[in-house]
């Protein structure tokens, strides 16, 4: 994608590492991509590297719409803590404060099932044999042809996986 191209950036946000995606709107043309954050360990420092990241895309893209996926607003058992919710819920926020200031567009926070259903990605909840991060990635896997990076877990219960 060039300069020229009108193309939507989306954004998943983390403390650790942020994901962007662009997608042409006139085309099947897309970039993905990722902004490691977990080595700098205070969120100024995350946040200027977040605003690197948005100035090159906005330098090198023409982007007309800004989505950024939602914050937790619920504790999901086992994984999730006031601390980190409030920790998450803040991050998203000065990054999205990030977002609208590199652009001049105002980012629309959307919920991620909502962001499914809008591109149809349908799958069985009451199957526990995987996690929903992994039925999301092979019905991703099976609509666009992608050459995804993989990375071997060195700790936890999936270790080696």
């Amino acid at each position: 994608m060039d300069k020229s191209t009108p193309c939507v950036l989306g954004l998943d946000v983390s403390t650790s590492i942020t994901g962007w995606s662009l997608l042409a709107l006139e085309s099947e043309d897309f970039s993905l991509g990722y902004l490691p954050l977990a080595s700098s360990k205070d969120p100024y420092s995350k946040a200027g590297k977040v605003r690197e990241l948005l100035q090159n895309l906005t330098h090198d893209h023409n982007i007309c719409a800004v989505f950024v996926e939602q914050d937790l607003r619920r504790f999901t058992r086992g994984l999730s803590s006031a601390q980190t919710i409030a920790t998450l819920a803040r991050f998203n926020g000065v990054t999205c404060q990030i977002a609208f200031e590199e652009t001049g567009i105002k980012p629309v926070l959307i919920n991620v099932n909502e962001a499914r259903k809008s591109v149809g990605i349908k799958y069985d909840r009451k199957d526990k044999t995987k996690t929903t991060k992994e039925k999301v990635f092979e019905i991703v896997q099976q609509k666009i042809n992608y050459d995804w990076s993989t990375k071997i877990l060195k700790s936890g219960p999936r270790k080696g996986l």
